[in-house]
């Protein structure tokens, strides 16, 4: 029998990415980290806006970073990427 993962870390960006992780969440999995792109700036008066995963990371409570480099030394078991938008390079 396997066990699958249950600590991870989830990389998206776009409202499509939220019920992925969403998802995880009810299913019972710790994701111990959010990867998601900085607030952009967006609208007539150039307001700081959160990416979508952002603010449904942050009304989830979850933890959220900006870059990959940070959520390296978690102890994840495993990253579900989904819309991501960026490359992921392989990391030694």
């Amino acid at each position: 029998m396997t066990v699958a993962p249950q600590r991870l870390v989830y990389l998206g960006t776009p409202a499509m990415a939220v019920p992925p992780l969403e998802a995880l969440v009810a299913a019972g999995f710790d994701v111990c980290a959010v990867v998601t792109r900085a607030d952009a700036r967006r609208g007539r008066g150039s307001e700081m806006t959160p990416s979508p995963v952002k603010a449904a990371a942050e009304r989830l409570g979850l933890s959220v970073v900006h870059r990959v480099d940070d959520v390296l030394d978690v102890g994840a078991e495993l990253g579900v990427v989904v819309a991501f938008g960026q490359l992921v390079r392989p990391h030694a």
